[in-house]
């Protein structure tokens, strides 16, 4: 992580001022895709779970901090300019919406910060996919062997 710029060499987290320039939702998207690569790759294969629980809080006080940096706020003030008031610190979160407007529809397209439940609960509702896209292939691949014998 501190070679990737995510923290100090002590572990505390830092921002990250080249994502400061760049739009709410791309700064979200950027980090969620490094705690997904993380979850994806070290979730089956770690025993203590703290160890990619810091990791990841590492990556999201950083995004909170490049959010603080980029706005020119404090972590709580970041927290108050999203809109989430919540008391429980693990749980806490950001979420940005873009609206856009053609003709007379309105879409819209919302980005939230991971926490590590919410990529617990990726993992396994992707690890369950896994299971049945498996199950499925074994299947056919008995139904092709039975056919050729």
């Amino acid at each position: 992580m501190h070679m990737k710029g995510f923290c100090k060499k002590n572990g505390f987290p830092r921002e990250k001022p080249w994502l400061s320039t760049f739009e709410d939702q791309v700064i979200i998207e950027r980090y969620n895709s490094c705690m997904r690569g993380l979850a994806e790759f070290y979730m089956p294969i770690i025993r203590n779970k703290s160890h990619l629980q810091r990791w990841i809080y590492i990556l999201r006080y950083s995004c909170l901090k490049t959010f603080a940096q980029k706005y020119r706020l404090t972590i709580k003030g970041v927290f108050k300019k999203f809109g989430i008031k919540r008391n429980i610190r693990a749980l806490q979160t950001i979420k940005t919406t873009i609206q856009l407007k053609i003709n007379e529809d309105i879409m819209e397209k919302s980005w939230t910060l991971y926490t590590y439940k919410d990529l617990k609960k990726i993992m396994t509702t992707r690890e369950k996919i896994k299971d049945i896209s498996t199950k499925v292939n074994n299947f056919w691949m008995i139904e092709k062997e039975e056919k050729i014998g």
